[in-house]
């Protein structure tokens, strides 16, 4: 096997096991809060997630979040849990 063929085949079986271990660990982490063993603060995770994803998006496109889309989100959130009511 040439060089190239085994960085092109390593990198795929890296990329793959990297996958299944993240996804692994959410399902792990999933388990253990369903079974008490650990508490999970739902809605600081989801701020800091809207921090980042403010973050990236004025990164890429330049702009940044006004306070109309800022509220949209909210309000979109807020929706979604009524509709699970």
């Amino acid at each position: 096997m040439s060089d190239d063929a085994s960085k092109f085949l390593g990198g795929i079986l890296g990329d793959i096991s990297s996958r299944f271990a993240i996804g692994g660990g959410i399902i792990l982490m999933e388990i253990a809060h369903q079974e008490g063993y650990i508490e999970i603060d739902w809605s600081k995770i989801t701020r800091k997630l809207d921090k980042v994803t403010d973050k990236v998006e004025e990164a890429v496109t330049g702009q940044e979040k006004t306070w109309v889309d800022k509220a949209e989100r909210f309000v979109d959130r807020k929706l979604i849990v009524l509709k699970t009511f």
